[in-house]
């Protein structure tokens, strides 16, 4: 099966946690919503980002709601049960040049939290407020990361290794 809903390169895909949909992004500012089962495209923000390449998105826990970043260094909350935006915010005054190239977006499992990675940089956050709960950086790029229990991520970097 083949979905043209893009126009350039796929950064992220994703499941709903109830795997009913599969959410996906792209660097021609878009996102996607695909009906698993008859794999019918639901919904397509065009211009999800204003024509900003997003970088990668995450779904909660609850489906309800999802976060995707772009290349302009803004992350955008999205109601997937309204289908809209819910909010933006510039993450560029506070993470600098990092705010533009985030490409690892993680919520916990508890969805309490999530997390955003930029080069070597990985900070989390609490849902609640976007308050910063925690801040690690790294010798070498954080390439992927994944939650293991609500408070242990493993981190997998560019030189080969992998951190707990």
């Amino acid at each position: 099966m083949t979905f043209n809903s893009h126009n350039r390169t796929v950064d992220s895909v994703t499941f709903i946690p109830d795997a009913t949909h599969l959410l996906s992004c792209s660097s021609d500012g878009s996102i996607g919503l695909v009906r698993c089962g008859n794999w019918q495209l639901k919904k397509h923000w065009t211009s999800a980002h204003e024509n900003s390449k997003l970088n990668t998105l995450a779904v909660h826990l609850t489906g309800k709601l999802a976060l995707s970043v772009d290349t302009d260094g803004v992350i955008q909350t999205w109601n997937l049960v309204k289908g809209q935006q819910a909010y933006a915010t510039n993450l560029v005054p506070m993470l600098k040049l990092n705010a533009k190239n985030i490409t690892v977006l993680r919520w916990s499992p508890d969805g309490l939290k999530y997390l955003m990675v930029a080069n070597n940089q990985l900070d989390v956050y609490t849902a609640e407020n976007a308050g910063l709960c925690a801040e690690i950086t790294l010798d070498s790029k954080i390439v992927c990361v994944e939650f293991i229990s609500d408070n242990v991520i493993v981190i997998g970097l560019e030189n080969g290794t992998l951190k707990i």
